[in-house]
């Protein structure tokens, strides 16, 4: 996200709000169309505006936001959506189990999600939703093979179907999003804007933490488990301004919040469990 700055051409802060715009449209519901408005947003950049490294960096995002405007996977998904709602109007059928058509298409959705966290490294945040999406897919299987085996009912099979394409979705524009959120600020750097990045996810190492651009700055949050002895029962939200130098010695914490049961809402888990999700 960015907000403007008084140094902005109006044409320049028309093109940021457009794209703040677009990546909190796809950010929210993940699809050919919100991945399509996300595509065009980059495109209107001002290029002309940035320096090489901005450029480079606007550019990247773009075939990213293509690439995954592109995968196969939202038609696959689509495909699994209407063979397991047909699959439920009907009942379970004679059709041997590994040949019935909602097995078919949820299998053909299941491979790629397992294929592609492959290709990122280990503990990225690419791998992360890929892996939530490879679960997801796998536990859809299995509940229309108990549906089909009139082992389970369609109140199973829906929430996992529910749970997969949010899943799904979220991986197929995951590494997008993070492009164009990082293009984002490079953009309003360059175009005399003021800069509010979005959050930006950390390795698996780093976890319940990311970073954000504010102003001239970059900050990193971590969420802290909870500290009972500390006074923090539901933990610590620590904000750190990070400093240039690669080994961090200049780093500066700048605040440390207690959280309430206000950010725990869904358990003991939630608040990271959210904060890894959205990011």
């Amino acid at each position: 996200m960015t907000t403007t700055g008084d140094n902005a051409l109006p044409g320049h802060r028309a093109a940021i709000v457009e794209l703040r715009g677009a990546i909190k449209a796809t950010g929210a519901d993940p699809s050919p169309a919100t991945l399509a408005r996300l595509d065009a947003a980059l495109a209107d950049l001002p290029l002309g505006a940035l320096d090489d490294s901005g450029e480079r960096t606007v550019r990247a995002a773009l075939g990213v936001v293509s690439q995954a405007e592109d995968s196969p996977l939202f038609a696959y998904l689509e495909k699994a959506q209407k063979a397991v709602a047909e699959m439920l109007s009907k009942g379970p059928s004679a059709l041997p189990v590994h040949t019935h058509p909602a097995v078919l298409a949820v299998l053909e959705l299941v491979g790629p999600c397992y294929a592609l966290p492959g290709d990122w490294e280990k503990g990225s945040a690419d791998r992360r939703a890929w892996d939530r999406a490879a679960e997801a897919s796998f536990e859809l299987l299995r509940g229309v093979t108990s549906f089909l085996y009139s082992e389970g009912g369609k109140f199973r099979v829906h929430r996992a179907l529910e749970a997969c394409s949010v899943a799904v979705r979220r991986a197929v524009a995951y590494r997008a999003l993070f492009w164009a959120r990082h293009a984002a600020v490079k953009a309003a750097q360059g175009m005399g804007v003021f800069v509010i990045g979005g959050r930006q996810p950390l390795p698996d190492e780093f976890h319940g933490a990311w970073t954000q651009v504010l102003g001239s700055a970059t900050y990193r949050f971590d969420v802290t488990p909870p500290d009972l002895l500390g006074g923090a029962p539901y933990g610590h939200l620590v904000v750190t301004r990070l400093s240039e130098d690669a080994d961090g010695a200049d780093d500066t914490t700048v605040h440390t919040l207690a959280l309430t049961d206000r950010g725990w809402s869904g358990g003991a888990d939630s608040v990271i469990s959210e904060a890894l999700y959205a990011i």
